[in-house]
């Protein structure tokens, strides 16, 4: 395989984790959204709560940035 062909299947590769990574991440956006959750900032952290039932019953996802914060949460509704 030459330098070219290499370039090319890198690129193929780095375009398939890219669109693997946002088909997660829209995911993600879409049960936090059924779930009604609001994304706000506290201190140096982001918080994702949904806004359903009693706040014992909330959905809670914390993150130092917007993705890890609903990254977080998806997990945290993953569990129920």
């Amino acid at each position: 395989m030459n330098y070219l062909e290499q370039e090319v299947l890198n690129e193929q590769r780095n375009n398939h984790y890219y669109c693997a990574e946002t088909l997660e991440l829209e995911r993600m956006f879409l049960v936090a959204k059924n779930l009604n959750a609001k994304l706000q900032k506290n201190g140096d952290q982001w918080c994702y709560q949904s806004e359903y039932g009693n706040l014992s019953d909330c959905i809670t996802g914390v993150g130092d940035t917007p993705e890890n914060a609903l990254r977080d949460f998806y997990n945290q509704w993953k569990r129920i």
